[in-house]
């Protein structure tokens, strides 16, 4: 199992009243962070090989790899900065990628918990 590596994007050129600070996503101990692109018109999540404090280093934030981290309750969730209404979501259904929907509370979880390995780390 990979854990989540959340660093914040500390700079105010993201930040958004009611949405807060954004984050990068990253797998933890592995060059690959989540990113936000659109693909024939379509919002698309992808891995992509980065670095994720080499992403928080950049003087300019990268819109596409970075999620705004709401909490509800005792869950997360993220929403993309760079597709605005998409938020990251998994299936209930064993062995589905994680992917993007627009329809929170539908058949996609779009709630997360974070516990343990998967803190979320203050800006570098």
């Amino acid at each position: 199992m990979g854990f989540l590596s959340l660093i914040a994007r500390t700079d105010t050129d993201f930040y958004c009243n009611g949405k807060g600070t954004p984050y990068y996503l990253g797998i933890k101990e592995q060059n690959l962070c989540l990113c936000c692109t659109e693909i024939q018109g379509q919002p698309t999540l992808q891995l992509k090989e980065e670095n994720i404090v080499n992403l928080c280093g950049n003087f300019k934030g990268q819109e596409p790899f970075l999620f705004f981290c709401i909490e509800e309750g005792s869950t997360f969730i993220f929403q993309s900065v760079s597709c605005p209404g998409c938020f990251t979501a998994t299936s209930s259904m064993v062995g589905q990628p994680v992917t993007l929907t627009k329809e929170r509370g539908k058949t996609k979880n779009t709630n997360f918990y974070l516990e343990g390995e998967n803190e979320i780390q203050p800006g570098l």
